[in-house]
């Protein structure tokens, strides 16, 4: 109990909390009084730590929302077997966003390209039909967006924000509209909202290999929260891409080492040859091999031309024979001058 000649007070210290009542008076609080502020002090408490109770479960049911989504979108991403499924995962990445009420338009990932300032972009947002999901390779131009943009990225920055006027996000959308192909594929609808929009602003957030773009054009602002929550899908994506590069790198080496290896059996038979009759198994060696590289042919062939030009032997390879066949074609009267295959052979033959 504190009292003054101008003031009396009677405080209470709880476990979560500090109830205090004060008087603008020197009259000291009776006992009577003190013992009803020490039971409604109680009661406050115990509601109190309901509230606490009730505040903890809301956000561990929160965060339980969160890892579930981030899991759905760190599973996506692992199943990627070639970067055009980077639209799958973007879809994805939006419509859990969108579940956690993460206030924005559509989302893009942005893949960088060597040696560039250029960006692979997947795009995904959503109309009255459903979800708008689109890809296109994104040049560089002037544009201050695209400075803004491209100066994020060469400082190396983890977060960026920028808001831009009605005149600057049209003049940024028309150049999209009018050079990029993918843009005018887009709902007309959604393409009014784009227009249309007073406002608009990018948040991006950088992973190792890509960035993160939030697209607003109705003027909302994500709070602190919501950025930190946007900067864990960042990180999650992130860590599977960065797998799939690992993968993307690993298969093509092994294709290079199967491409080299059926070359080697090519350069090998080719170099075993003593006579010009040999050609059908070299041109049978050629058409199995390109079979066991999975490349879509019918069938192969192997011109030859003497060196009088007279006549023109074909060497065929395909499914439906036993052993290559040999075609040989005399070249009479204005053949020579009339035939477009012969003509086009002719002309650009690789020396």
């Amino acid at each position: 109990l504190n009292q003054s000649t101008s003031q009396s007070a009677s405080i209470y210290l709880f476990k979560n909390i500090v109830f205090a009542i004060f008087r603008i008076t020197d009259q000291s609080f009776s006992e009577v009084e003190n013992n009803i502020f020490k039971r409604i002090g109680k009661v406050f408490e115990q509601v109190y730590t309901r509230f606490l109770d009730l505040q903890k479960a809301e956000a561990q049911a929160r965060e339980a929302q969160i890892e579930n989504a981030l899991e759905k979108v760190r599973s996506r991403s692992l199943a990627m077997h070639k970067s055009d499924e980077l639209n799958e995962v973007v879809a994805v990445i939006f419509e859990k966003l969108k579940g956690l009420q993460i206030p924005f338009t559509a989302v893009a990932i942005c893949v960088y390209i060597d040696s560039s300032k250029d960006l692979y972009v997947f795009v995904c947002g959503e109309n009255e039909a459903g979800l708008v999901i689109n890809s296109y390779r994104l040049p560089y131009f002037n544009h201050k967006i695209q400075k803004d943009f491209s100066e994020a990225r060469e400082k190396k920055l983890d977060f960026f924000v920028g808001h831009y006027s009605k005149e600057e996000k049209n003049s940024f959308y028309e150049y999209l509209f009018k050079h990029i192909a993918e843009f005018k594929q887009l709902p007309e609808d959604v393409k009014r909202m784009i227009f249309k929009s007073s406002s608009y602003s990018i948040t991006m957030v950088a992973a190792n290999k890509a960035e993160f773009a939030f697209e607003d054009f109705e003027g909302k602002r994500l709070l602190e929260n919501e950025v930190v929550i946007i900067k864990r899908f960042a990180k999650v994506f992130d860590q599977a891409y960065t797998r799939f590069l690992d993968l993307q790198k690993a298969e093509a080496q092994a294709r290079e080492a199967q491409i080299e290896n059926a070359l080697e059996k090519v350069r090998s038979r080719s170099l075993a040859m003593h006579n010009s009759e040999e050609l059908k198994e070299v041109v049978n060696t050629v058409y199995e091999r390109i079979k066991e590289l999975s490349l879509d042919i019918d069938s192969i062939s192997i011109i030859v031309t003497g060196e009088n030009e007279q006549d023109i032997d074909y060497w065929v390879a395909n499914e439906d024979a036993s052993y290559p066949s040999k075609l040989t074609v005399p070249i009479i009267g204005g053949y020579k001058n009339d035939n477009r295959i012969y003509i086009d052979f002719v002309n650009n033959r690789i020396t």
